[in-house]
């Protein structure tokens, strides 16, 4: 039943129910506590955390809004509420789900993540030393003024 007169659709982004059920096996398997699928829900769940109300204004606006779709559906069309739809009135291939996550494929595999952190933790610095000039004589000279 919907109610409110469009298709309902889910916010974006969308993880694949099989992205979903691997996170919830590593879970199950490791003793964790919470596993988070997405880095949009990292993002989320720490905006949470530092300012509740302004994520909830955020939610808010985006979260109700974006569940409306162009699709028209009525009172009487197909729906799930009182048993399970047949196969062919599911509408479970819409093309928006993300089949891979690379944060929670991280987040579920702790060697990869300590690898790309210690990487990372090798490059940025001696990233950092290129940039900067090593010595005041290192800079360069000013432009000229035309004149």
């Amino acid at each position: 039943m919907a109610r409110i007169g469009s298709q309902p659709k889910g916010v974006p982004p969308l993880y694949s129910p099989g992205e979903v059920s691997r996170a919830i096996l590593y879970a199950a398997e490791h003793l964790v506590r919470d596993v988070i699928v997405g880095g949009m829900g990292r993002v989320m769940v720490g905006s949470q955390s530092l300012w509740p109300a302004a994520t909830d204004e955020l939610l808010l606006g985006a979260a109700v809004d974006g569940q409306y779709n162009d699709i028209h559906k009525t009172d009487s069309a197909p729906n799930n509420l009182f048993h399970s739809l047949k196969r062919n009135e599911r509408e479970t291939s819409t093309g928006r789900h993300r089949s891979f996550s690379a944060y929670t494929w991280l987040a579920t595999h702790p060697p990869a993540l300590y690898a790309v952190a210690g990487a990372l933790l090798w490059v940025l610095p001696d990233a950092s030393r290129r940039s900067r000039p090593s010595s005041p004589t290192d800079k360069q000279p000013p432009i000229p003024s035309g004149e």
